[in-house]
């Protein structure tokens, strides 16, 4: 008779009773909407022209922009984040039933998947989630070009965490082969007071140095390395030194 107290009792030895019911739910819908449903369930939030995205070369009838306002309607899938329903959110047990049944069912295509979504981001100027999509894909040397072109800004917005999560999750031979990541590591180890691990990346840009073609690009990496040395020298109580590099 209480269907929220039941709901509230949907937690650990019950829960697979909770994924059953969900499971009954997405498979009474039709066919485009479970296929819609399982394609964009990689995203974190949906828009029409994303999901527009991601289907490409599936043969979808009915536009994304349709489906999301008829799945608002029905309250089972997806909540709007903004006034205008121009951004959708899967509720979070379902978001989670998705992307299950599209691992056990579509695995090949979710590097696919987050491609699209990763370039449809890039093209829109949502830089976090375009990175985050490249290296859910398996895309490192994408994610690569993209954290080096961005790493800037993400300093500057003192967004240090974020910054060391991704380079973090590259591999190192590909960090070790860009000399504006290293660069980038390099700065992100002083803010967060890991003098002692900033040696090897500053080796490792200048050691790059040489394949850098442009005169003023080397100039720039230079004086970077520099201000890094100088900066971390000054935390080290070696003030003389630190003018030095200055």
């Amino acid at each position: 008779d209480d269907v929220d107290d039941l709901i509230q009792q949907f937690t650990g030895s019950n829960r697979h009773v909770l994924d059953y019911l969900l499971i009954e739910v997405l498979e009474g819908q039709p066919q485009e909407i479970q296929t819609f449903l399982l394609t964009t369930s990689i995203l974190e939030r949906l828009s029409a022209p994303l999901c527009e995205a991601l289907m490409d070369g599936v043969d979808q009838q009915v536009p994304a922009q349709q489906i999301l306002e008829q799945l608002d309607r029905s309250t089972l899938f997806v909540t709007p984040l903004d006034t205008e329903r121009g951004w959708y959110r899967t509720h979070r047990l379902l978001s989670d039933l998705l992307r299950f049944t599209l691992r056990s069912t579509m695995p090949e295509k979710i590097p696919l998947l987050q491609r699209r979504a990763s370039g449809w981001f890039e093209e829109n100027g949502f830089v976090v989630e375009a990175i985050d999509h490249a290296l859910a894909a398996g895309d490192f040397e994408r994610s690569a070009r993209l954290l080096e072109a961005h790493a800037g800004g993400f300093l500057t917005r003192g967004e240090i965490a974020l910054l060391l999560r991704w380079l973090d999750a590259l591999p190192e031979s590909i960090v070790r082969t860009r000399p504006w990541l290293c660069v980038a590591h390099a700065w992100a180890l002083v803010y967060t007071g890991h003098l002692d691990a900033i040696g090897p990346r500053l080796r490792d840009a200048e050691e790059l140095l040489g394949s850098v073609s442009d005169g003023a690009e080397q100039r720039r990496i230079s004086g970077q390395l520099a201000a890094i040395r100088a900066y971390q020298l000054a935390l080290r109580g070696e003030p003389e030194a630190a003018i030095t590099q200055a």
